[in-house]
């Protein structure tokens, strides 16, 4: 399926610009979504999906 919606993870104050790369070098775009976890960023995350695992 080239079209997969999802929700981004629970508690998450503020997503940014999502964008895509093959991370593990398989051949496959992984979806790359940095985002923070309070409103002032203190604490950011970047989560990397992967739906082949």
């Amino acid at each position: 399926t080239l079209i997969v919606e999802y929700d981004p993870p629970d508690d998450v104050a503020i997503c940014h610009l999502s964008t895509f790369a093959d991370i593990d070098a398989d051949g496959e775009l992984e979806h790359i979504l940095p985002v923070c976890m309070n409103f002032d960023c203190s604490d950011s995350r970047i989560y990397v999906r992967d739906n082949n695992k």
